[in-house]
Formats: structure tokens, C-alpha cells, sequence
């Protein structure tokens, strides 16, 4: 009889492949379990239909400076950056930024010249390229939040006021005491007839003409010609002091002797009545608004013409009675009874703003925690702010996070839904006008978590169900994009200090999210559809927080605490971070190969790139990530990569880990594995 041939096992013939791509599979909101991809990225074979798993890119010293980082832009060709309160556009020291409250958010601006203006939520300020520029906010509405003896001492006629960029503005945006004239914009729940006499001023009212149960302002106690001086507290007065209001209890006149009490006077107390005008004697308290007449106007101070009255403001630099018309004021108008008409500032509104602004046709816009969307008045001028353009993003009344752009659309995010506007047009008010339709039931934890991508919105959602998410809006349609997994981990997480970044290279565009306080950096692969995470040589967060490009193209970053700048390339290119060894881990999900039987692995080898120096550690888990083997090594640098005798396991989990200082590419590890007995 013919010798026969013995038989091969099936995995000799045809040996298992053990795919390496995965995504993460953690079953609750740490990584200590289950598949994930650290420190690496996918990218699909397009001839064969694998996956290469890349090495992430590396960083290179680029230029170093001092600080936390807070904010990095290219703009007109140079890199402008703020380290600690140190703003610069190269190396060149521009001024010194607030920095109260983390990154800024920057948009150019048209115009000549043209401008950049950026936001920390605090504050706002704008370049040319030369000059530190910041943008005040209004300098007339809001009466004050200080008591009495706080705002003015002991007396009610100290002016209070302080310079702001060669302006005057006033101190916490309360009246000024020094007979500057106002009009009653709005009372809310201030008490006027405190803070000044009624205009037009009457004639002063002397001891003995006091009209009992009318509201009056001390003007003088003056002893004249030996005459004893009024006793005001005889009159209802709480005190002697000009400029204290007091309800008139009696008419003045002695009843004894029919003589005065003395020669002092009072002047009316102004109403409360909206559109009353007033000389002001206190800054006041309350949420009440008054507008500047222009007996208040000060001399050098651009203003806009809000209502006319009977003024004449040609009179004081205006090129004409027009309501809008913008001017600077050559000085005020002296004659009371022509000073009826009212002023805009032309600066920032008196509220709490967000990050985030949007260019849009001319107009930059941007908005507060209300929701309420600023926009400014003149085209390609961020310096002016137009107090009527603004409208409401009141769908839903969340507040609002930020302000974002998507096509040629505004996007207010707030913090449970999301809301469009597009320009309409509008003469009258703000140009903008709601989307029909386009109300989203995803808000966003983190102004400094969304990021533009080619005309895209990313960012971490939140809604009603406190049920983070991270979504991309596309074509004003959200969708999301986190998997359950990565939705695990940011159950619960910690978001009061969040930074983002994204950049694209290699084919790839990444968009890239830190949570500090938990530890943790997701990068989402675009192109490729997939999570990775993303740390430090040590393993913790991935700590940059801005990227650009600098003025020869190459990408750079921005390190949140160390002060530097780095160049940021490939891991041909840079195959560290500035020196230090990044470890790449791979996790497989345990492994079964679809029997349940024990199984013997003869031999593992490594498809990679055959790389000198490149070592590869293996390590595995055959009780569902409980506890590991030793790592054994893997030298890449060999022509045919192997691993022999590598035990009997029912299921299986791998680890790989590459740390060396060189390259790294790996597609597949092949398994010569016999299946035995249960």
C-alpha cells in the first residue's frame, strides 16, 4: 500500500488572524477592562481592506516662553499665543490678558484695519497686530449694587469714576454724582426719587413752601446774612446732609413766631416714572436703568444718538439730528431744557457674556448666559456694539454656553438644546432670524469642548438627562458620534475644566477632547470612524490644548502648563514628545475564535514594519483582565517577528505594547493555534 501523507492542522494550513483594531469595549466608565487603543490611530488598507495601526504623532520643541497655555491662533500669517497674561504674536510681547477664566476663543475680523478679537467669557479684546486693545462694556445703563456708605463715603456729591483704555467709565457702571443728567430707562427695583433732582430743575424750594407728603433733595443749608441755616430733620429730613431725599412731614415755617426755621432748600426728587429726567445726587442701588442725556455727554467719548428730544446734538459733534448717528462729543449741552435727548456707549453689553463669537456677513456676534445674542452695529468694527441688535434664543429657556458657526449659520449652544439663526436681514433690530425647525434637543457642557471642522460642529453634548454625549453637527442636522462606550466613560465625569483641539494630518482629521479632572483624553478619528485615547509618557491626559499652524505650514501646539510651543508631525518624523517615549498600547476584547475549547497557540507572528531598534511587548490575560502574564519581547526589528510556545487558554486577551524610541506600524498578528477538547 501506498505511505500515506500525514494531515496538517487546519491552523498550519491556514493560521487564525487576530484582529488588532478594535474600539473601546469598557464595560462601565473606567478603562480597566476590555479593548481600547491608546496612543496610536487606524488607517485602512484600501488594497487589502486591513487595518495599519499607527503610532500617534509626536511633538518637537518649537519655541519656549513661560505660563499656563491659554489660547493659540494663526492669523495674517504670524502665530499669536497667550502664555500666563502675556499675549504675542511671535515672540513680540503685544500686552497682558485676563486670565480668570481658561482658554480664549478667537475670530478675525475684516475691515481696515483688520482685526482679531478673542474671549475668555470675561473678557474681550482685539488687535490690529500691534496693539492690546480691550473692549468695555457699556458705560451708562446699570444702576448700582453697592450700598450708601460703600459707593460715595459720607457724602453724596464724590464723583466715582476711573480710566478705562483713555476713557472714562464708571464704577461699576453706577451714576455718576457730579450733576451729570439722566432718563429713566427702566425702574426694575430701584427708587429714583433717591438718586436726583427732577429736570427740568424748578426753582429750589425755601423753608415755609414745602409741600407736606412730597418727596424732596436737600440743596443748601447755608447760613446767610446771620440768618440761622434750616433744620432739616425738622421737616421730615433723616439728616443735614445735601443731596439726602427726605419725605416733607411739614411745610417749614416756625407755628410759634411764623418765622423760617432758616434759608435752606430743597430741590424735587425725580419720580419714578420711565422717561423722567434727572440731575443724579447718588449712584443709587436696584436694577433700574438710566440712559446719559446729553448734559452728560463727555467731551472726546464716541456716542450714538438714541432718542433726539428737542436737542440740537449738531451742537456737540454730531454731523446731524438723526437717531444712530454715531459721533464723538465736543463737549455737552449746558442748557437744561435742550438736554431732553439720549446717548448709546458703543461698547460691549452690560452682562454676562460667554466664549465663542461668529462672523457672519460683516457683523460679529456673541452671546450671554440669557441667551441673548449681541451683534455689533457697524460692518467689519467689533468696537461697536448696537444696544438694539440683539435677539433671544428662547425655544427652551436653558441658558446659554456658547456661540458657534456652522455653514453660514449662527449656532447658540446652550445647556440643554441648541437653536439657528441665519441673516435675514433685518433693518431693525439684529439681522438675524430663527431656523423653522432647526431646535436641538442637545445642549453643551463646555464652551471650550466645541471645535469647527471643515464647516462641522463637534462638541459635548448634554440635555435634560444629564446624559453626556459627544455630537458633530452637519448640515444643521446633530448627530452623535460618541459610542456606548465612550458614552460610559463620560457618565458622571467631572467637566469644570475642559480643553479641545483638532488637526488634521496624514489623511486624517482628529478631533480631540480632555477632561482633566478625570484623567483623560478621546481623540476621534474622523475618517476612520473610530475612538482612541490619547496620554502622556506617564500614561495621564494628553496635555495640549490648542493647534494651529505656523508661518511655514507646520503644525504647532500649545502645552497647557509648561510654557512651550511644539511642532507636531508624524512618528517617521517625531517618533516622541520632545524626548520622552510615548508607550502605544493595544487591548484586544478576550477571544474565543468562536469555540469554546481549549486551545493550544504554538506560534504568534507579527505582521509590522521591520523597524531597527523597535521592540514590542506582549503580555496576556486569561481571566478576563483580572491579571496578566509577564511581558515578552518581540524584537520588529527582525525580518519574520515570532513568538513561540505561547500556552493553552479557553478565551484570551492581549496586550501589546510598543515603547521605543522609533517608529511604529503594525497590521496583524498571525496564530498557529490547535483546537483541543473542552
Amino acid at each position: 500500500m501506498p505511505r500515506q501523507q500525514p494531515t496538517q492542522a487546519p491552523t498550519v494550513a491556514q493560521p487564525f488572524r487576530l484582529p488588532l483594531i478594535t474600539t473601546f469595549g469598557n464595560r462601565n466608565e473606567t478603562l480597566l477592562k476590555d479593548a481600547k487603543l491608546v496612543n496610536c490611530h487606524a488607517e485602512k488598507d484600501h488594497e487589502t481592506g486591513e487595518y495599519w495601526i499607527n503610532k500617534r504623532v509626536g511633538l518637537f520643541p518649537y519655541k519656549q516662553y513661560s505660563g499656563n497655555g491659554y489660547g493659540i491662533y494663526n492669523w495674517q500669517g504670524d502665530v499669536y499665543s497667550i502664555f500666563g497674561s502675556t499675549f504675542r504674536r511671535g515672540d513680540t510681547i503685544i500686552g497682558n490678558v485676563d486670565t480668570s477664566n481658561g482658554r480664549y476663543k478667537f475670530v478675525p475680523v475684516l475691515g481696515e484695519p483688520k482685526k482679531l478679537v478673542f474671549s475668555n467669557g470675561v473678557k474681550v479684546y482685539w488687535t490690529e497686530g500691534t496693539t492690546l486693545n480691550e473692549l468695555s462694556k457699556y458705560e451708562i445703563e446699570r444702576v448700582g449694587y453697592l450700598n450708601y456708605s460703600a459707593a460715595v463715603e459720607s457724602t453724596v456729591t464724590k464723583v466715582i469714576k476711573v480710566p478705562v483704555i483713555g476713557k472714562i467709565k464708571i464704577q461699576q457702571n453706577y451714576l455718576t454724582v457730579d450733576g451729570d443728567e439722566y432718563v429713566i430707562v427702566s425702574v426694575g427695583t430701584s427708587d429714583f426719587s433717591k438718586m436726583g433732582y427732577a429736570v427740568p430743575e424748578p426753582t429750589p424750594v425755601i423753608d415755609g413752601h414745602f409741600v407736606v407728603g412730597t418727596k424732596y433733595i436737600i440743596n443748601s443749608t447755608a447760613n446767610i446774612d446771620g440768618t440761622k441755616p434750616t433744620n432739616f430733620t425738622a421737616l421730615g429730613a433723616d439728616d443735614n446732609i445735601v443731596g439726602s431725599p427726605f419725605m416733607a412731614t411739614y411745610i417749614g415755617t416756625n407755628a410759634a413766631t411764623g418765622e423760617p426755621n432758616g434759608v435752606g432748600t430743597a430741590r424735587l426728587a425725580v419720580a419714578n416714572t420711565v422717561g423722567d429726567r434727572f440731575v443724579s445726587t447718588w449712584p443709587g442701588t436696584g436694577t433700574g436703568t438710566a440712559a446719559r442725556t446729553a448734559r452728560g455727554l463727555i467731551t472726546d467719548q464716541t456716542y450714538m444718538i438714541r432718542t433726539l428730544g428737542s436737542t440740537d446734538f449738531t451742537a456737540v459733534g454730531a454731523s446731524a439730528n438723526v437717531v444712530g448717528t454715531i459721533f464723538t462729543a465736543t463737549g455737552n449741552v449746558s442748557d437744561v431744557g435742550s438736554s431732553d435727548g439720549t446717548v448709546y456707549s458703543p461698547n460691549l453689553p452690560d452682562t454676562t457674556l460667554t466664549k465663542g463669537f461668529v462672523y457672519l456677513d460683516g457683523t460679529l456676534y456673541l452671546m450671554d448666559t440669557s441667551a441673548k445674542i449681541w451683534g455689533t452695529m457697524m460692518l467689519d468694527d467689533p468696537t461697536w456694539w448696537d444696544p438694539l441688535n440683539n435677539i433671544v434664543a428662547r425655544v427652551e429657556p436653558d441658558r446659554g454656553v456658547t456661540l458657534a458657526k456652522q455653514l453660514v449659520y449662527v449656532v447658540a449652544l446652550k445647556e440643554w438644546t441648541s437653536e439657528v439663526f441665519y441673516d435675514a436681514g433685518n433693518l431693525i433690530g439684529s439681522p438675524l432670524a430663527p431656523v423653522a425647525g432647526a431646535k436641538s434637543p442637545y445642549g453643551c457642557v463646555s464652551a471650550d469642548s466645541v471645535q469647527e471642522i471643515d464647516d462641522n460642529l463637534y462638541w459635548v453634548s448634554s440635555n435634560r438627562t444629564v446624559s453626556p454625549q459627544i455630537v458633530r453637527m452637519k448640515d444643521l442636522r446633530v448627530e452623535v458620534i460618541s459610542t456606548t462606550p465612550v458614552d460610559r466613560m463620560l457618565d458622571q465625569a467631572d467637566f469644570s475644566e475642559v480643553f479641545s483641539w483638532n488637526f488634521k494630518h496624514g489623511g486624517h482629521k482628529f478631533y480631540g477632547v480632555t477632561l482633566k479632572n478625570e484623567n483623560l483624553t478621546l481623540v476621534f478619528d474622523i475618517d476612520q470612524d473610530l475612538w482612541y485615547q490619547w496620554t502622556d509618557k506617564d500614561g495621564n491626559y494628553w496635555p495640549i490644548v490648542g493647534e494651529t499652524f505656523t508661518p511655514t505650514t507646520l503644525h504647532v501646539t500649545q502645552h497647557e502648563t509648561n510654557g512651550a510651543l511644539y511642532l507636531l508631525e508624524g512618528d517617521y518624523e517625531y517618533p516622541n514628545d520632545y524626548g520622552n517615549v510615548v508607550p502605544v498600547d493595544i487591548v484586544t476584547s478576550n477571544m474565543t475564535f468562536g469555540v469554546d475549547r481549549r486551545k493550544y497557540l504554538k506560534m504568534m507572528r507579527f505582521n509590522a514594519d521591520q523597524t531597527p531598534g523597535s521592540i514590542l511587548y506582549v503580555r496576556v490575560s486569561d481571566d478576563d483582565y483580572r491579571s496578566w502574564s509577564q511581558y515578552r519581547e518581540v524584537n520588529l526589528g527582525n525580518k519574520r517577528p515570532i513568538l513561540l510556545d505561547c500556552g493553552t487558554f479557553y478565551r484570551r486577551a492581549w496586550h501589546f505594547r510598543h515603547f521605543a524610541n522609533t517608529p511604529f506600524r503594525i497590521k496583524s498578528t498571525d496564530l498557529q493555534m490547535d483546537i483541543g477538547t473542552l
